[in-house]
């Protein structure tokens, strides 16, 4: 198993919290949905073959069109559900976590997938922390997120939310990939598990 396919392993069985980041156009997207249809139908995905099929919830927040067109010929498919909402859904609201929460555990969801989730305010310390700690009691609770975000806001977070401790966007996931259009996506950070060099 080489260095990629054992953090994808890692990604979709242990990880708890992942974020993909990368430019506009870098392939964040299809690294999502990808990823989707490994955990989920046990199609290969970077020579990762998962070994059962995952119930996902994937809510896209930008080419909603193109994701649901994507997964059109898996719509019978059961472990995938895609959520599209009339109008964005801010993931820092109190009760837009209830509700998700509601329906991860109704549908027995495992992986969630947050493509360029709504955050308030993003240059807020309290509020990133506010929405991490959600996001880690669904990992207690069983359900692996994998979020994508857009690599300059990541970037102007870091810069005003770098606070030693805190929850900020670049502590709390185990693993950080930037995906490189052309290209296999580049590993930023990988913590709690040793992979192959």
């Amino acid at each position: 198993m080489n260095k990629l396919t054992s953090v994808i392993d890692y990604m979709a069985n242990d990880a708890d919290i992942s974020l993909i980041i990368g430019a506009q156009g870098s392939g964040r997207t299809k690294f999502l949905t990808d990823f989707t249809k490994c955990v989920a139908t046990g199609e290969k995905f970077y020579g990762y073959e998962h070994p059962c099929f995952d119930r996902v919830l994937y809510i896209p927040q930008e080419d909603a069109p193109a994701v649901k067109k994507y997964f059109k010929a898996n719509e019978n498919n059961k472990n995938i559900y895609i959520r599209v909402a009339q109008d964005s859904i801010d993931i820092s609201d109190k009760q837009v976590q209830e509700k998700l929460a509601y329906e991860i555990e109704s549908f027995d969801i495992t992986i969630l997938i947050l493509d360029l989730p709504v955050i308030k305010d993003m240059l807020d310390f309290e509020v990133i922390n506010e929405v991490f700690d959600f996001l880690k009691r669904l990992a207690k609770d069983g359900t692996t997120t994998v979020m994508s975000m857009h690599e300059t806001k990541i970037a102007t977070l870091n810069a005003r939310n770098a606070v030693p401790g805190g929850n900020h966007i670049a502590v709390v996931p185990k693993i950080i990939l930037r995906t490189v259009p052309g290209s296999e996506p580049e590993i930023i950070k990988l913590s709690g598990r040793a992979v192959p060099q």
